[in-house]
C-alpha cells in the first residue's frame, strides 16, 4: 500500500494540471463573485452529478476517474487550487462526510474583503435539516476569465 499512494497522489496532481490547463475555455466567468458563487455550489452540493458514488465504486482509481471526479470544479478554479484541494482530498473528504444524504446548497453568500477576497457563509438543506458552512476564498483573473485561487472553510 505505501506504493500505491505516492502513485496515486502523484496521479492526482498531474491530472489536475490537466483538468485546470482547459477551465477557461470550458466556462468564462467575468468577475471574481461569479467564479466564487460557481465554485462553492459546485463544491458543496455533495455527490454533485454521482461524482463521489462514480469515484468510490472505481475498482481502480486512474486519470479517467479523477478527471470526472474533478470534472464539475475544473472550469472555476485555478490550477493550484484545484492542486490543493486534490492534495488535501478536500472534496472527497466532504463527499464522504455526506455520503447516502440528500444535500443541497440553499444560498450562498459572499462579502468582499478587498483585493478579490471573500468571506463565505453557504446555507445547505441536509436531509431536510439546515446546515452552514463558512470561511474564506480569493478569485483572480486566469486567462480572460476569474478563478478561485485560494479556499479555507472551517470545519472542514
Amino acid at each position: 500500500m505505501n506504493v500505491r499512494i505516492p502513485k496515486l497522489f502523484l496521479a492526482f496532481l498531474a491530472l489536475a494540471l490537466a483538468l485546470c490547463a482547459c477551465s477557461a475555455k470550458e466556462a468564462a466567468f467575468q468577475t471574481p463573485e461569479e467564479a466564487g458563487e460557481a465554485f462553492l455550489t459546485e463544491f458543496f452540493t455533495a455527490n454533485a452529478d454521482g461524482r463521489y458514488d462514480a469515484f468510490s465504486q472505481a475498482s481502480v482509481i486512474d486519470e479517467a476517474a479523477v478527471t470526472d471526479y474533478y470534472e464539475g470544479l475544473a472550469p472555476c478554479v485555478s490550477p493550484e487550487a484545484l492542486d490543493v484541494l486534490v492534495a488535501n482530498r478536500t472534496l472527497s473528504r466532504y463527499d464522504e462526510f455526506y455520503a447516502g444524504k440528500q444535500v443541497e446548497v440553499a444560498e450562498v453568500q459572499l462579502e468582499g474583503t478587498g483585493d478579490d477576497n471573500f468571506d463565505f457563509t453557504v446555507s445547505l438543506t441536509v436531509d431536510g435539516e439546515a446546515e452552514e458552512y463558512t470561511g474564506q476564498l480569493s478569485a483572480g483573473p486566469l486567462d480572460g476569465s476569474y478563478a478561485v485561487t485560494r479556499f479555507y472553510c472551517g470545519g472542514m
